[in-house]
């Protein structure tokens, strides 16, 4: 049994894992600037604007995130929505906040910012009732998509862009969270990039482990 352990822990070191963090992560310009609104999910970075000053339009807000070459965060799966949720209910945020997701191109066939479909198979959604692609009237026009943290749940509003509703002050104006993916890599003598031997190697030390406890157990009368 000592063995197993031993084994285990050079693996541990001959294998290290590399832990996702804000600076590896995250572009280099809005780190020089903002690390307090920053949080990193699965490899990507996401920047919270919500600070009473930071409202744009949807259109604006987009083109805030992709001077980072980023987009407006694009929940497309039940757990990043829960991670919005859970960090904007961290920073105190209770209004509403846009996400890449709208239908201003074709009425009720939504697309993500990145230019992929919404409804494509097994796909996720979780738009409120009534809203979105349940919306029934007619003349109700949707647009961009905003997360409400207060019921997690999408809704769309009307963002049409025109001369008429720049004239008249017209403005759909939230609060946003952009979404960066960095192929960025800091290699140094504590930092290196997770490469599939490495995972491999993680994997091993796991089961080795989880057999050593089992088979302690057995040893136990």
């Amino acid at each position: 049994m000592n063995c197993l352990i031993i084994f285990a822990t050079v693996l541990m070191y001959a294998f290290p894992s590399h832990a996702e963090t804000v600076e590896d992560t995250c572009p280099d310009d809005i780190i020089k600037t903002n690390t307090s609104n920053l949080k990193v999910y699965k490899g990507k970075c996401y920047e919270f604007f919500i600070d009473s000053g930071s409202v744009k339009q949807y259109w604006e807000a987009q083109e805030e995130c992709v001077k980072n070459k980023g987009n407006l965060a694009m929940p497309k799966t039940e757990t990043l929505n829960q991670f919005l949720v859970d960090a904007l209910s961290e920073y105190d945020v209770q209004e509403e906040v846009f996400i890449g997701l709208s239908d201003m191109k074709e009425e009720k066939n939504f697309n993500w910012a990145d230019g992929s479909e919404l409804m494509v198979p097994g796909f996720y959604e979780n738009f409120d009732k009534g809203a979105g692609i349940f919306r029934k009237d007619r003349l109700q026009y949707g647009g961009c998509v905003v997360l409400d943290p207060l019921t997690n749940t999408w809704k769309d509003l009307d963002c049409r862009r025109g001369i008429l509703r720049r004239m008249f002050g017209y403005k759909r104006e939230r609060l946003f969270v952009c979404e960066y993916e960095v192929a960025r890599v800091k290699e140094n003598d504590n930092e290196k990039e997770e490469t599939p031997a490495m995972i491999f190697g993680e994997l091993i030390v796991i089961i080795i482990i989880a057999v050593g406890i089992l088979g302690t157990f057995k040893l136990v009368p």
